[in-house]
């Protein structure tokens, strides 16, 4: 049964490529967005440093 199952996706595939393609496309939108988080991250990671390099200078001069 599976192997049937993939023979006949297979063959879908090769005569209309626009399922593949679908997956494609989903899958090159989910790395983009993936992408996107990483970088925001990143971001927001880079700013918490600087708010405790700051805070951590203030501390320093305080006492």
């Amino acid at each position: 049964m599976l192997g049937q199952l993939t023979s006949t996706h297979i063959a879908q595939i090769h005569v209309d490529g626009r399922p593949m393609q679908r997956v494609l496309r989903s899958v090159q939108r989910v790395t983009d967005i993936m992408r996107e988080i990483t970088s925001a991250s990143r971001e927001r990671a880079a700013g918490i440093a600087q708010v405790t390099q700051t805070i951590t200078q203030m501390d320093e001069t305080t006492q």
